[in-house]
Parts: C-alpha cells; sequence; structure tokens
C-alpha cells in the first residue's frame, strides 16, 4: 500500500524525497568510524565521548591495544539482526545507537524511525489528495 502511494505521488510531482531526515551513520555504515578523545580515550561516536567506560572502546594513552581489538570492541554496537534482513535498511541506516541508548536504555535496541515514517507517509500523501479533490488548499504544491 505504501509502496504504490509513493509512486502515484511522485509521478505526479507532489513529492521530491521521503528518506528520514538522518543519514546512515558512519559507526554503522562502515565500522571505521573513530572519535579520539582529548585524553586518549577512543569512542565509536562523538555522543559517547566521556559518557562512561561501557561505550568506551579503547584508548591511545593508556592501552596497549592488541591489532585488531579496537575493531572487536567496536564490533560489539553493530545493528540489531531484526534490522539486517529489514526492507527498509538502506533508507534508514538502522538508526541511531545513541537514539537507541535514549529512548529504549539499550544501545543495541532496535530504534526504527522509519517505522513512524512508515505509518505517517501513507496519512499524509491521502491527506493532501483529499483535500486536492476537495478543492481546498489553494494551487501552492501542485
Amino acid at each position: 500500500e505504501r509502496d504504490r502511494l509513493v509512486i502515484y505521488a511522485a509521478e505526479r510531482g507532489f513529492i521530491r524525497d521521503l528518506r528520514p531526515p538522518h543519514k546512515i551513520c558512519a559507526m554503522i555504515r562502515d565500522g571505521s568510524h573513530l572519535v579520539v578523545s582529548t585524553n586518549g580515550d577512543i569512542y565509536t561516536c562523538a555522543v559517547f565521548l566521556g559518557r562512561g567506560d561501557e561505550y568506551r572502546v579503547g584508548s591511545i594513552a593508556s592501552d596497549s591495544l592488541p591489532p585488531g581489538e579496537v575493531h572487536r570492541k567496536h564490533g560489539e554496537f553493530k545493528l540489531p539482526r531484526r534490522c539486517l534482513s529489514c526492507r527498509d535498511l538502506p533508507i534508514c541506516g538502522g538508526g541511531c545507537r545513541y537514539d537507541a541508548l535514549i529512548e529504549k536504555g539499550d544501545i543495541t535496541a532496535i530504534f526504527c524511525e522509519w517505522e513512524r515514517f512508515d505509518i505517517s507517509v501513507p496519512a499524509l500523501i491521502k491527506a493532501h489528495y483529499s483535500l486536492k479533490l476537495s478543492g481546498w488548499g489553494g494551487r501552492r504544491g501542485g
């Protein structure tokens, strides 16, 4: 249903961009994103700086990390298994691990912005066309 409505609206020029309002997180995308704090602590994302040792993946100042150890620890913050088989993963990127922590209390929890987006887009498209067909809403927007 969603796909049909989106295609219908896009073909008529009413919708230009239906992506959720964020980019795919570099922390998740390729696992190569690391941030080093002023004291040498290594984190996977700037939002985790100073939030506690459980989010620290190492330290260039004090740890003698064997090769690959930072990447092994980094891998603990990967996407939930359910996200890996989701059709919308290329669009949403699996959500932000920090948002999952704040909203759900768990960095590994599913935090899916697309679920909200998936519900609201068809409703917005239907409302838009209902208004257009009733003659209300003026000429703006096509």
